[in-house]
C-alpha cells in the first residue's frame, strides 16, 4: 500500500507544478508605485505642435496609485499626438512568444472612438510594428486592462520602415511605447499607464484543467490495478 500512496501522491504533485507555472510566468513587472521615479520611460510629442504635455509619477493617480501620467495641457492645432516610450530597462529585449499586459485610463468620452491608442516596437535597426489596441469596450475615466501577445499575425502591422519582419523585431526590441493620439482642441486631457507586466505565453488555464484530470484519472486506475492485483494473490481482501 506504500508504494501506491507514494505514486498517488507524486501525480497529485505533478499536477499541482503544472498548476503553479500558471503563475510563474512574470518576466517584469512596473506599477510606477513609487514617486518619482519614472523607470527610464519618457514623453515625446510627435505629429504636430507641442501641446504642453507632462509626464508623470502620479502618486494619488493610478490602479492602484500611482501610474505613470501623462497630462495634456492645450493642444494647439491637429493632428497632435504623443509617445510613451522606454529604450532601456526590463521592458526590452526577446519577447518572443510573449505577453505583454497592462492598465489604460482616459478622461475623454470621445477618445474611444478614434484610434487613440498603439502599441509599437523598434529594434534600432531596419523595422518598426505596431498594435492597435481597441479601447472601444473602455469608458471614459476608468481604468481598464489590456494584453498583447507577440505572436506573427494580422495584428501586427508593419510600419513599412524597412525590410525587418516582425519575428525579428519582436526578438529584440530596443524601444518599446505606447502612442496616443490626443483630441483636438481639448484642454485638459489626462491619460495613465499602469501595472506593467511582462508575462511568458502559458497555456490556457482549460489546458491546465485537462492535464489535472488525465492525471487524477491515471492514479486513479493505478491505484485500482494494484489493489485487485494484491486481492489477487490474497495479500489484500477483495
Amino acid at each position: 500500500m506504500k508504494k501506491v500512496l507514494h505514486i498517488t501522491a507524486a501525480m497529485a504533485a505533478l499536477v499541482l507544478l503544472a498548476a503553479g507555472t500558471a503563475t510563474a510566468g512574470i518576466l517584469a513587472t512596473e506599477t510606477w508605485s513609487a514617486p518619482p521615479a519614472l523607470v527610464d520611460w519618457e514623453l515625446t510629442h510627435i505629429q504636430g505642435p507641442d501641446p504642453g504635455g507632462t509626464l508623470a509619477n502620479g502618486a494619488g493617480f493610478g490602479n492602484p496609485a500611482g501610474a505613470l501620467c501623462l497630462d495634456v495641457s492645450v493642444p494647439s492645432q491637429p493632428p497632435t499626438a504623443g509617445t510613451l516610450s522606454t529604450d532601456s530597462g526590463p521592458f526590452l529585449g526577446d519577447f518572443t512568444g510573449q505577453t505583454l499586459q497592462f492598465d489604460f485610463f482616459f478622461d475623454e468620452a470621445a477618445f474611444s472612438t478614434g484610434d487613440g491608442l498603439t502599441l509599437y516596437i523598434d529594434n534600432g535597426g531596419t523595422g518598426a510594428w505596431y498594435y492597435e489596441i481597441d479601447l472601444s469596450g473602455q469608458a471614459a475615466n476608468t481604468w481598464a486592462t489590456y494584453s498583447v501577445n507577440f505572436i506573427e499575425d494580422a495584428v501586427w502591422t508593419d510600419e513599412g520602415t524597412g525590410a525587418d519582419g516582425f519575428s525579428t523585431v519582436a526578438g529584440n526590441i530596443t524601444e518599446i511605447g505606447f502612442r496616443i493620439n490626443y483630441l483636438d482642441n481639448v484642454a485638459g486631457q489626462k491619460y495613465g499607464v499602469d501595472n506593467m507586466v511582462r508575462l511568458l505565453s502559458i497555456p490556457e488555464p482549460e489546458t491546465y484543467a485537462a492535464l489535472g484530470f488525465a492525471l487524477i484519472s491515471i492514479c486513479i486506475t493505478f491505484r485500482k490495478k494494484i489493489t485487485e492485483t494484491l486481492a489477487q494473490v490474497g495479500i489484500l481482501k477483495a
